[in-house]
């Protein structure tokens, strides 16, 4: 049930379109962010040249391509998948595949990977090893990912590349998301054992339709802003064309400006810490149009 895609076009032929994301492809690098708000992030697109680990002539995502991983440390990579369908009023997508090919060196302690996903609700980032959001993790048709328990990455030594996969179904949120924010982020602990971290040349996506009569199209968003609150500040990730600038002005529930800042291609982070727990309206704007997102600064 979790092995494809369904896209079912106008004539109404089906076609099973799992989606590939190739990491040596800079198109396809497009669809995953860096996330370089967070201090030292250590994830980078590049040839790596770790003897004993991966000696590679071509592009991968990995955590640095030299370097063994460092103590202490939070790198993620930021992406976004939107569930679309024909007819605006039906939403058939109720399930979600994410696989990794990927090779890995940690220590079993604490030190690994994990997905994890922006809860919309608490406005804050909730390990994906159980569920995303509506979505439960289908143990069965996941593989590969040994850390089922909510708090575990995936750690340990896999010398050769394979699969890894977390499948994700449940027949009673039929319409219920349109979209989910996504991340891996890599970690470690404060004991120094010299291994050479990650290393992911593909990324697969697969989604599915259950029932009859509609369409699903699962595809990463490029074409607007992710934004969310982390820590004291706000993340905001532009995605438009690289010469864009766009203006960013925060606002309290009054309708009372509280910042004004200036958002470019690419992450920004704004400082909010000094500002009173609440709701406030975030609003970029630009010759395209007008982005707005209302989010909750608290502990």
């Amino acid at each position: 049930m979790y092995d494809s895609l369904v896209y079912i076009d106008t004539n109404g032929m089906s076609t099973q379109t799992p989606i590939v994301f190739d990491m040596s492809n800079p198109a396809d690098q497009e669809y995953f962010v860096i996330d370089t708000s967070q201090v030292n992030n250590i994830w980078q697109y590049a040839k790596v040249n770790k003897p004993g680990f991966a000696q590679l002539n071509s592009i991968a995502l990995t955590t640095d391509s030299v370097a063994n991983y460092p103590v202490n440390d939070t790198s993620s990579i930021l992406f976004k998948i939107v569930f679309s369908t024909m007819n605006t009023t039906l939403h058939d997508f109720i399930s979600l595949g994410i696989t990794v090919h990927h090779k890995y060196q940690t220590d079993t302690l604490h030190d690994g990977l994990r997905l994890e996903f922006f809860d919309t609700y608490s406005q804050t980032w909730l390990p994906g090893t159980w569920s995303l959001k509506d979505l439960v993790l289908n143990k069965d048709s996941s593989y590969n990912w040994g850390a089922y328990y909510i708090a575990d990455p995936l750690s340990g030594n896999q010398s050769a590349f394979h699969y890894s996969r977390l499948a994700y179904g449940y027949p009673g949120c039929k319409g219920s998301i349109d979209s989910v924010l996504l991340r891996f982020t890599f970690v470690s602990d404060s004991i120094q054992n010299n291994k050479a971290g990650w290393l992911i040349d593909s990324i697969m996506i697969e989604a599915n339709q259950f029932s009859t009569g509609g369409f699903i199209e699962c595809k990463l968003a490029q074409n607007d802003y992710l934004s969310y609150l982390d820590g004291g500040h706000i993340v905001v990730n532009s995605l438009l064309q690289e010469n864009r600038q766009s203006d960013f002005t925060l606002f309290d529930m009054m309708g009372r400006e509280m910042l004004i800042d200036e958002v470019h291609y690419g992450l920004n982070s704004i400082d909010v810490m000094n500002l009173p727990y609440g709701y406030y309206i975030v609003k970029i704007k630009n010759q395209a149009g007008v982005y707005t997102k209302k989010i909750f600064i608290g502990k």
